[in-house]
């Protein structure tokens, strides 16, 4: 992922939280009580999750949500 753009970035782990849990678009589509097609919009980067909306993520894959600020190298 180097290089790419962070949104790409937070793009590829939501994905990877959500394909780690075994779950599809739709299946955690439904824990999140939102609609699939939303899933997709946040893991193809066309649109930010809120920090609300990422907990929520977190919590129907079973993970934690970690931020943490760092200095470019």
């Amino acid at each position: 992922m180097k290089g790419w753009p962070k949104k790409f970035e937070m793009a590829s782990a939501q994905s990877a939280a959500r394909t780690q849990a075994g779950l599809t678009q739709e299946e955690l589509a439904q824990r999140m009580s939102a609609k699939q097609s939303q899933v997709a919009r946040w893991e193809g980067g066309e649109q930010n999750a809120t920090i609300k909306t990422l907990m929520r993520i977190a919590e129907a894959t079973g993970t934690r949500l970690k931020i943490s600020w760092e200095k470019p190298n």
